[in-house]
C-alpha cells in the first residue's frame, strides 16, 4: 500500500492538552524566514560595502562602470533596516565612492571634484531612501496580512472548538477527549514526517470527528450497558451524518473526511461505507487509532479504563484488521519514546470484549 514519507521524528516532549491556540506553522515559518533574511543582508551589506570598493579601486577607480556595483550593499543595507538604514548606506557610499575613492587611487586616475560627484552621490542617496521606504512598506503590510491571516485562522479554529464542544455537550463522559485526539493525531502525523500544516491540519481537524453525534439521541449516547441493534445502528449513523453538516464549507474537507471515514476498517468491515485499505483516507486511519486509544485509555459508561499497556496490545492485536498496521507501529513507537502522557487506570481496569474496544467503538 503507498504511504506517506515516514522520517524526521517531532522533538521528545510530551503531548500536552493545550486549549491555547497556536500561529499557523505556515506563517510561523514565513516570519522566521522574513527575519532570516533580513538578519543576513543586514550582515552582508557592510561586507558588500568593503569587496565593492575594494574591486572599484583595483579596477582603476573612477570613472569606471565598476562604480555601478554601491547599489549591491545599499539594496542589502535597505532591505536589512528599512528607511533610515537605507539612507545610511546611500550617504556612506556617496563618500566612500567620490572623496575617499580619489584620495586613496594612488595611481591618481580619480575623477576631481565636480557634477559627476554630485550626481552620484544624489543617486547613492535617492535610492537607499527609496528602496528603504518601500522595504519599510512592504514588511508592514506583511506583518499586517499575518496579523489578519492570524485572526482568521484563530476564528476557524474557535469555530471548530465551538463546534467539538457542542457534541461533547451531549456525551459529558468523554471529558477532554476531543483535545486528546486532536494532539494525539497531530503528534502521529508529525511522527509520520507529513509536513507541518498538513499535520496541523489533521490535529484540528481531529476534533470535529463525532461532530454526528449531536444527531444521535443521549439515551444511546449514555446507555450504560450493551447497545440494542436499533441502538447500533442509530450510533452508527453519526460518521454520515457529520460529514453531510461538514460538507457545507470547504474549510472543513478535511474534518468532512475524517468524520465520516473514522470508523472504517482496514479490512472493510467497518462503517459507514465499508472502504478498505487505502481508499480510507490518510487521516481517516490516523485518527481511528488514536480515537480508539482515547476511547480504551479513559472511562466509558459502559466499561472501566484499560492501562495503556492493554490499550496498546489491543491495538496490536488488530492491526491489518481495524488499523493499519504501518500507522500502529508508529504509534507504539511514541509510546515507547515516552511521548504520550500516561494515562491512570482506576483500580479493577481490565480488558473487555473486542466488540466494545478496537473493532466497533462508538
Amino acid at each position: 500500500m503507498g504511504r506517506q514519507p515516514f522520517g524526521a521524528t517531532p522533538a521528545g516532549v510530551p503531548i500536552r492538552v493545550n486549549r491555547h491556540r497556536q500561529p499557523p506553522a505556515a506563517l510561523r515559518e514565513l516570519a522566521a524566514s522574513g527575519d532570516l533574511l533580513r538578519r543576513t543582508a543586514r550582515l552582508l551589506a557592510p561586507v558588500a560595502t568593503g569587496v565593492v570598493f575594494v574591486v572599484v579601486l583595483l579596477a582603476g577607480g573612477a570613472p569606471t562602470p565598476y562604480l555601478q556595483l554601491p547599489y549591491i550593499p545599499i539594496i542589502l543595507g535597505a532591505y536589512g533596516g528599512g528607511t533610515r538604514v537605507g539612507l545610511a548606506y546611500g550617504l556612506a557610499c556617496a563618500v566612500l565612492f567620490n572623496p575617499v575613492l580619489t584620495l586613496v587611487d594612488l595611481e591618481h586616475n580619480g575623477e576631481p571634484f565636480g557634477m559627476p560627484w554630485v550626481v552620484r552621490g544624489a543617486m547613492f542617496i535617492t535610492v537607499g531612501l527609496m528602496l528603504g521606504w518601500l522595504f519599510s512598506r512592504s514588511r508592514a503590510a506583511l506583518s499586517a496580512w499575518r496579523d489578519t491571516a492570524l485572526q482568521v485562522t484563530a476564528a476557524h479554529q474557535e469555530g471548530m472548538v465551538a463546534l467539538a464542544r457542542a457534541a461533547e455537550a451531549k456525551d459529558p463522559t468523554t471529558g477532554d477527549h476531543l483535545f486528546r485526539c486532536r494532539d494525539l493525531a497531530g503528534a502521529l502525523a508529525r511522527d509520520l514526517g507529513l509536513a507541518e500544516p498538513l499535520a496541523a491540519d489533521i490535529a484540528w481537524s481531529a476534533m470535529l470527528h463525532d461532530i454526528g453525534k449531536l444527531y444521535v439521541p443521549e439515551h444511546v449516547l449514555l446507555k450504560p450497558a450493551e447497545l440494542t441493534p436499533e441502538e447500533w445502528a442509530l450510533m452508527r449513523t453519526h460518521p454520515a451524518r457529520g460529514a453531510e453538516l461538514l460538507d457545507r464549507s470547504r474549510t472543513f474537507e478535511t474534518a468532512r473526511r475524517i468524520a465520516r471515514w473514522h470508523h472504517e476498517n482496514l479490512d472493510g468491515s467497518g462503517y459507514p461505507d465499508g472502504l478498505r485499505g487505502d481508499a480510507i483516507p490518510l487521516e481517516a486511519r490516523i485518527v481511528r487509532i488514536v480515537d480508539a486509544w482515547d476511547a480504551m485509555t479513559n472511562d466509558r459508561p459502559y466499561r472501566r479504563a484499560l492501562t495503556p499497556e492493554q490499550a496498546l496490545d489491543e491495538l496490536m492485536r488488530c492491526r491489518g484488521t481495524a488499523f493499519d498496521p504501518e500507522l500502529v507501529a508508529v504509534f507504539a513507537r511514541l509510546a515507547e519514546r515516552g511521548l504520550l502522557l500516561p494515562v491512570l487506570a482506576p483500580q479493577g481496569a481490565r480488558t473487555l470484549p473486542a466488540d466494545r474496544l478496537a473493532i466497533a467503538l462508538p
